[in-house]
C-alpha cells in the first residue's frame, strides 16, 4: 500500500471597509494564489540548513490589478508573479496563529488618512525582504478619507 501525505496550502483574502461609526462592509473576499516564491519559501527550509528566516511582514497594495479603467474586471493572477503590477504602498501586518487549525491570519489596517485618491485593485502578502508570498487582484476600491480598510489574509494547510 502506498501512503502519501500532501500539505497543500490555501489562502483566503478579505478586505472590509470600516466607517467611523463602526459599520463594516465587506468589499471583497475570495481565495488567493500562493505564488512560486511563496511555495519555495515553505519548501526550502525543509532541505537547507542555512536558511535565513524571511517572515511575512506586510501587505502591499497596488492599483494595477484590473484590465479596465473602471476597475471592474480583475486580472488573472500568475503563479510566476514576483511583484504587484503597480505597487503604491505597504502596511504592516500582525500574525495571528491558530495552530490547532494549522493556519495563520495576517491582520492589517489602512487608516482613514492613508492611501486616499488611489483605486486599489491588487494586494500582495509580502515578506521582510519584499518577497511576494501570495497575491490577489480584486475589483477596485476607490480609497477616500470617509473610511478605513481592514485586511485579513489567512494561510492554511488544507
Amino acid at each position: 500500500m502506498k501512503i502519501q501525505t500532501k500539505i497543500p496550502l490555501k489562502g483566503m483574502f478579505r478586505m472590509t471597509k470600516v466607517w467611523p461609526d463602526g459599520h463594516k462592509e465587506i468589499h471583497f473576499e475570495d481565495d488567493n494564489l500562493i505564488v512560486l516564491t511563496g511555495r519555495s519559501a515553505v519548501l526550502v527550509p525543509l532541505y537547507t540548513a542555512a536558511v535565513v528566516s524571511d517572515p511575512i511582514s506586510h501587505i502591499s497594495l497596488g492599483t494595477g490589478g484590473c484590465t479596465d479603467i473602471n476597475g471592474l474586471f480583475p486580472k488573472i493572477e500568475l503563479l510566476s508573479q514576483t511583484a504587484l503590477h503597480t505597487p503604491v504602498l505597504s502596511i504592516s501586518t500582525t500574525p495571528v496563529p491558530d495552530l490547532a487549525h494549522y493556519k495563520v491570519t495576517f491582520i492589517a489596517d489602512l487608516g482613514q488618512s492613508v492611501g486616499n485618491g488611489s483605486s486599489f485593485s491588487e494586494a500582495g502578502l509580502t515578506s521582510v525582504a519584499n518577497s511576494l508570498f501570495s497575491v490577489k487582484n480584486h475589483p477596485a476600491l476607490a480609497k477616500t478619507a470617509d473610511f478605513s480598510v481592514h485586511y485579513e489574509w489567512t494561510i492554511q494547510c488544507a
